[in-house]
C-alpha cells in the first residue's frame, strides 16, 4: 500500500463507518414507520366533530388542517401524516399551496390521502354517475401531486343492482390506476365500504385489474368480525401494501387496546414483509389526544 492509499483508507474508513451508523439508526427508529391521521382527531374538526354516533365530547371542532401538522409534530414528535379529504378546507391552489407550506415548515411528508368524496360510486350501475365519480376522484389525486402524497385511497362503491357485480368498479380501477401511474400517485383500497367489505370481491378487484399502481391500505378494524377473518382478511391485503390504518378503538386502563389483538396484526404484517408506514387512526371513545399517545406507544413497542 503507498502513502495515497493509505491517506485515503483512513479518510474513507471513518466516513463510511459513520454513515453506516446512521443508516443502521435510521432503519431502526420506529417514527420512520408511524404516521398520524387527521381521522384520529376528527372530533376536532368542525366538518367531522358529530360525523359518527357516539364522538367523543372532547372534541373541539376548531382545528384546522394548517395547524395539524405543528400540533402533531409537538405533541407526539411525528413527522408523517395521513391526510383525509374531508379535512381540507378547499381545493384553490391558494388554500393547498397554505397547507403544503405548513406541512414543509414541519419538513413533514404526507404518506397517504383517504378520499371520502360524497356522492360518489365508482361501482354505479349508472355509467354516467360511475364515470363522474371517477373524475371526482382524479381531481383529488391531483390535490396530492400538489400535497407530495404518493398515494390516495378511495372507496369502491357498489353496485345497487347486483353487489357481486364488480365491472364497473374495475372499469374504475384500471382508469383510476392509469391516471395515478402518470402523476407517481399509487391508487389503494381500504377494506372500508361497498365491494371491499367483501375481501373474495375485493381479491378479485384486484387480480383482475392486475395493475402495478393498484394497491391495499389494509385497515386492522374495519368490516372484520372475528379475528380469523381479521387475519384471513389481512393476510391477502398485506402483499398489496405500502401502507396500512393501525386502527385502535377501546383501552383499558393500562394503555391496552381491548377490542382486537392489534399486536397480532403488526406481526402479520411484519411476517407478510411489509416495509410501509402504520398510520395511526384513533377511533375509540377516550380522548383521541390519549387514544393517539396509546397507539403511538404500542407501535414503539412492536417496532
Amino acid at each position: 500500500m503507498n502513502r495515497r492509499e493509505l491517506l485515503a483508507g483512513l479518510s474513507v474508513g471513518p466516513m463510511l463507518a459513520g454513515l453506516t451508523g446512521r443508516l443502521r439508526a435510521a432503519a431502526t427508529d420506529p417514527l420512520a414507520r408511524i404516521a398520524v391521521s387527521t381521522w384520529s382527531l376528527h372530533p376536532y374538526f368542525k366538518a367531522t366533530k358529530r360525523s359518527v354516533p357516539g364522538t367523543p365530547p372532547q372534541g373541539s371542532g376548531d382545528l384546522k388542517l394548517l395547524d395539524f401538522f405543528q400540533l402533531v409534530k409537538d405533541r407526539w414528535g411525528v413527522t408523517q401524516y395521513e391526510t383525509v379529504s374531508t379535512h381540507y378546507d378547499s381545493t384553490d391552489p391558494a388554500y393547498l399551496a397554505q397547507a403544503r407550506a405548513a406541512l414543509d415548515k414541519v419538513n413533514g411528508k404526507i404518506r397517504n390521502m383517504p378520499c371520502d368524496i360524497p356522492r360518489t360510486n365508482l361501482s354505479d350501475d349508472d355509467d354516467a354517475h360511475r364515470i363522474a365519480s371517477v373524475d371526482a376522484v382524479k381531481k383529488w389525486i391531483d390535490v396530492a401531486v400538489v400535497m407530495g402524497s404518493p398515494s390516495i385511497r378511495c372507496n369502491t362503491g357498489r353496485s345497487r343492482a347486483n353487489p357481486a357485480n364488480i365491472d364497473g368498479t374495475v372499469k374504475s380501477y384500471r382508469e383510476l390506476a392509469d391516471y395515478g401511474a402518470g402523476k407517481n400517485v399509487r391508487v389503494t383500497i381500504e377494506n372500508h365500504e361497498g365491494v371491499s367489505t367483501n375481501m373474495a370481491l375485493l381479491e378479485q378487484l384486484l387480480k383482475t385489474v392486475n395493475h402495478p399502481n393498484l394497491g391495499t391500505c389494509p385497515d386492522f378494524g374495519n368490516t372484520f368480525k372475528t379475528e380469523e377473518q381479521r387475519h384471513a382478511g389481512l393476510t391477502m391485503m398485506f402483499p398489496y401494501a405500502k401502507i396500512c390504518h393501525a386502527k385502535t378503538l377501546e383501552f383499558n386502563a393500562q394503555g391496552e387496546m381491548t377490542s382486537f389483538n392489534f399486536p397480532a396484526c403488526i406481526a402479520l404484517a411484519e411476517k407478510a414483509g411489509f416495509q410501509g408506514v402504520y398510520s395511526i387512526e384513533f377511533e375509540g371513545s377516550a380522548d383521541p389526544m390519549q387514544g393517539v399517545a396509546w397507539t403511538l406507544a404500542m407501535l414503539k413497542k412492536a417496532l
